[in-house]
């Protein structure tokens, strides 16, 4: 961190901000009632004596010894107060001192610790391996099933919504945080787990055994889910409007498949004939990879920069260019959906088609996450995410002055991408569309219910921004129509002139 990130930050910062992280253990009640010693006052005392000593002494010991020794003897002396007073697992304090002294970077530099590693691969890679359900905590503190992923164990294995986990492997999950569940209901592939599940519709709890597999999570989805195949995977009409040819295309985010999975939604949308227009909704998109972002960007613009990126000074590390060939979708209008819950390579994507005036941008102003993270694994287990540049998205006016930055800086005015067709939505819309979203989405297995419309979405007016999108290239559809009839209708006037003077000549 101090020599990679961005606030080239001090070792007397990070060790500091350490301290005073650690310092507060023992004063948290709920601690005590897992660590009985945390709460014996005498034990407390000996403990913040050690630490307040460590932060008079910090800035003395780093103007004679490097910060990385300074830091190592610090934590030694600190384990070793540690067991003869609160006795806390060295863990609780090695974490505790590390998030504390990452919180003084940005926020979304930190240490991806070992019980976060799985769900952070899980993100960048698009798969993992467990039985494949969602959950939540319900608002009396349980583990709560939201869906099985269609395909997944779970879903063939009978799991249900709003079945909730009592036990897994017949340990109890009382008290488990989201974090604890997912922890012991995901495994090797091949395993089998057993989960009790209670269920609103049966007297006695349930027991559910599962085999652990891969599973693929859908970045790339469609305007309906028509079926699932053999193998559970959905089959999708990627048209929102069938008359007049137009896609849609949805990404919730970018992971290492979503770019082959958006040229299949491609390739399966051509085969009803070219559409006269696409719809690309990043709304709710948090980001993703940067090479994913290339190349999906890439699909709209066929030359110039499409990002690039820079140090805290302005220095360039990186310039990021369209190939030509890449660009199968350069010559489709285009408009892209984006909110203030788009963020990242979502505002690459916006950004960068926006810049090149490839697609029109509708919706509201995105979130402002411009930066890059690295990633440095600091043991087998273990990594670092550090903030170590910023993006700069490609200029309107071909390189003659600097692109925007897209990171909302303190106290900016500008950031984000600003689209070209602003449109509200009111909190009610925007709940009420996702859970129609949501309800439309799901082909329960068990269930008879029939899904809702999903083109209430647009009928109802529950979403006008889509509305608003639609409306654009019915618009444009219409113009290529027109065009189509002129020029169809000239090319017959001019064969019945042709023919005409043929007939006189004859004569």
């Amino acid at each position: 961190a101090t020599s990679e990130h961005m606030s080239n930050v001090s070792w007397e910062s990070l060790i500091l901000g350490g301290l005073q992280s650690v310092k507060k253990l023992g004063q948290y009640p709920v601690i005590s009632e897992t660590f009985s010693n945390a709460a014996v006052k005498s034990k407390q005392a000996i403990w913040l004596k050690a630490v307040n000593e460590e932060l008079k002494s910090c800035s003395d010991y780093l103007l004679h010894i490097s910060g990385k020794r300074v830091l190592n003897q610090l934590l030694s002396r600190l384990l070793e107060v540690n067991d003869n007073a609160m006795e806390l697992p060295h863990g609780v304090i090695l974490r505790e001192f590390g998030d504390g002294a990452m919180a003084q970077l940005d926020r979304y530099s930190s240490i991806i610790w070992p019980d976060e590693s799985r769900r952070f691969e899980q993100q960048t890679e698009g798969r993992f391996v467990g039985v494949g359900i969602v959950i939540n905590e319900s608002k009396s503190g349980e583990i709560m099933v939201v869906n099985p992923i269609e395909g997944s164990p779970a879903y063939y294995g009978g799991i249900q919504p709003e079945d909730t986990i009592l036990a897994v492997n017949g340990n109890s999950a009382s008290g488990w945080s989201l974090n604890d569940a997912v922890d012991r209901i995901t495994g090797p592939r091949g395993t089998a787990v057993t989960l009790t599940v209670r269920r609103a519709s049966e007297d006695k709890p349930i027991d559910i055994m599962l085999t652990r597999d891969s599973i693929k999570l859908h970045s790339v989805q469609g305007w309906w889910k028509e079926s699932l195949d053999e193998e559970g995977q959905p089959n999708w009409d990627w048209f929102i409007d069938k008359d007049n040819r137009i896609g849609y295309i949805r990404l919730t985010g970018f992971s290492e498949e979503t770019f082959s999975d958006t040229l299949k939604a491609i390739q399966q949308m051509q085969e009803h004939g070219r559409p006269n227009g696409l719809i690309v909704d990043l709304r709710y998109n948090p980001g993703g990879l940067l090479p994913t972002a290339r190349r999906i960007a890439n699909l709209f613009v066929n030359s110039g920069t499409i990002v690039s990126g820079e140090t805290a000074s302005g220095e360039e590390l990186f310039r990021m260019r369209a190939q030509p060939n890449r660009a199968y979708l350069s010559d489709w209008p285009v408009v892209i959906l984006i909110n203030q819950s788009s963020a990242s390579a979502s505002e690459i994507v916006a950004g960068c088609v926006q810049a090149h005036n490839a697609g029109i941008i509708v919706g509201k102003r995105s979130w402002g996450k411009g930066s890059v993270q690295t990633v440095h694994q600091i043991t087998h287990d273990a990594n670092v995410k550090l903030t170590t540049q910023y993006y700069r998205l490609p200029s309107a006016d071909g390189g003659v002055t600097p692109g925007r930055l897209v990171h909302k800086m303190p106290g900016s005015t500008d950031w984000g991408v600003v689209p070209d067709v602003e449109v509200e939505m009111t909190v009610e819309q925007g709940t009420e569309s996702r859970q129609l979203r949501l309800e439309a989405d799901m082909i329960a297995k068990e269930s008879k219910d029939e899904r809702p419309d999903i083109n209430r979405l647009i009928t109802d007016g529950l979403d006008p921004q889509l509305e608003t999108a639609l409306l654009l290239l019915r618009a444009n559809a219409l113009s290529i129509v027109i065009s189509e009839h002129r020029h169809a209708r000239n090319t017959i006037s001019e064969m019945i002139a042709e023919q005409q003077r043929a007939n006189r000549t004859n004569q």
